[in-house]
């Protein structure tokens, strides 16, 4: 047993959690309604499990598990932008982190870099802030300075 077994045993679980308390407390389907609070997580996590069961068939064909360090850049990245966002707010911290990745990683001109995130910026704000009236964590930071 090794990590690459783990791990989508981990995931089937927690998948397993998801189908049930999808089903059992939220619902999935009411006939005058339609879909219910659990149908989305009920499905998404359906795949979920059936990903993981092929992933544990596919780590008993390997035979060595190798990490490089490349593939912790975006475990590292993902954790940077978790912890950031409780002190910048989630917005800012993926947009700093969309700059980093770009200009550092990718090799970008400043010019690409800077269109890309004021593009992206844009229609996240425009999308989820202004439409859809999604409440984004505002962090630390913006907290004390709005009051």
């Amino acid at each position: 047993m090794n990590t690459k077994t783990l791990l989508p045993l981990g995931t089937g679980l927690l998948s397993i959690l998801f189908i049930y308390f999808g089903i059992v407390e939220y619902g999935i389907w009411d006939d005058k309604k339609g879909p219910l609070g659990g149908f989305f997580p009920v499905i998404i996590a359906i795949v979920l499990l059936l990903m993981s069961i092929l992933a544990i068939i596919q780590s008993f064909k390997e035979s060595k598990v190798v990490y490089e360090k490349e593939n912790w850049l975006p475990v590292i990245g993902v954790m940077t932008i978790i912890l950031a966002t409780y002190i910048i707010g989630m917005i800012p911290s993926v947009l700093i982190y969309l700059v980093v990745w770009l200009r550092v990683l990718e090799k970008s001109s400043w010019k690409q870099t800077l269109l890309v995130t004021l593009i992206i910026g844009a229609i996240v704000y425009g999308v989820f802030v202004l439409w859809l009236n999604i409440p984004f964590p505002q962090g630390i930071i913006f907290e004390w300075i709005l009051g």
